[in-house]
């Protein structure tokens, strides 16, 4: 994967987990926040190791 690839994959990714983190803040039940928040953890923590390999 090209640098410039994982920079427009990082860049997915964050949209995709700021999305996330907007429901999680709108859903009342601890359980699935915690599962959207965790959720999105991973994958920020994928993409920056693709990030990281690519560089």
């Amino acid at each position: 994967m090209s640098a410039e690839s994982s920079t427009i994959h990082l860049s997915a990714a964050v949209k995709l987990v700021d999305s996330i983190e907007k429901q999680a803040a709108k859903t009342e039940d601890p359980h699935v926040k915690r599962i959207l928040l965790t959720s999105g953890c991973r994958i920020i923590d994928h993409v920056l190791k693709q990030h990281q390999k690519a560089a």
